[in-house]
């Protein structure tokens, strides 16, 4: 169902079905053909076997402030899609500008497709609130540690084992790539007992189509890890930065603010590439 935050305007309340069905009538034309993030988010809370369609007259009215900031996602030229765990916590937002106002639509719990519609406030607030909520610290140091580089295929083929591996020989191994072995201890260490870590989906309209950049990152006590690594399959690398907190806010912060058009001079990846 959506949840609307806004009590005093009134709530709104729907089951999954008609939320997602409620989107053909509220968004653009080509909302499906243009491979809209938003639609994807929406899609991933529905059960797959189910293609029942709710009667047009069935859906409700929404007041105002709903139907706002739906159709202003729909409009939006840049997106956010986040899914996280921090502590104990599981986290899956969906975050577009509307005006100068973050909106937020988020899961609220893994066995519903249960949504929260709500205004995250002004974009440098959001940006400092989301770094606190992924425990994105302020120790990780500037300069000291260097970025890895590794090949992300292997990269992938460790994580599979890091159930198997203990610290000293998930240090080894990544030692082993990277021919970095201070870099690699700490990066063991944060797998091996991460704070909070997860992925990041960027989105940014391009024509008819829709650019998309997926950053991971991960965190624990002593350090941040921003991680980025090739899209094409043809290519195989990663590269894992130590990025501190005020330079990952900088970064969102950043990205929001400017144009869809001018992406290419502000692509997630530069920001996070090794200093």
């Amino acid at each position: 169902m959506l949840v609307s935050s806004a009590v005093r305007k009134g709530t709104v309340k729907l089951d999954a079905y008609s939320w997602f069905h409620l989107t053909k009538t509220l968004g653009p034309g080509d909302l499906f053909e243009a491979d809209h993030p938003f639609f994807k988010y929406l899609h991933r809370g529905l059960r797959k076997n189910d293609n029942s369609t709710p009667p047009s007259d069935n859906l409700p009215s929404l007041p105002l402030h709903v139907s706002t900031c739906l159709t202003a996602a729909f409009l939006a030229g840049k997106a956010c899609w986040l899914n996280f765990r921090a502590g104990t916590k599981s986290y899956e937002q969906y975050l577009y500008m509307a005006g100068k106002q973050m909106v937020k639509v988020e899961k609220l719990h893994e066995e519903s497709p249960r949504l929260l519609l709500e205004s995250a406030g002004g974009m440098q607030q959001w940006c400092e609130d989301l770094t606190l909520k992924m425990k994105w610290n302020s120790h990780t140091p500037l300069v000291e540690l260097p970025a890895l580089m590794m090949s992300r295929s292997r990269f992938g083929e460790i994580i599979g084992q890091l159930e198997r591996l203990d610290l000293e020989k998930l240090t080894q191994t990544i030692t082993a790539l990277t021919n970095d072995e201070e870099g690699s201890i700490a990066l063991a260490r944060c797998l091996k007992a991460p704070a909070a870590q997860g992925e990041m989906r960027f989105y940014a309209k391009s024509g008819d189509c829709w650019d998309l950049q997926t950053v991971h990152f991960l965190n624990n006590d002593h350090i941040n890890w921003l991680i980025r690594f090739s899209a094409k399959p043809e290519e195989d690398w990663l590269i894992a930065t130590p990025t501190p907190r005020d330079q990952f806010q900088d970064m969102l912060h950043m990205w929001f603010r400017q144009p869809p058009e001018a992406r290419a001079e502000t692509r997630v990846e530069s920001l996070a590439e090794s200093r």
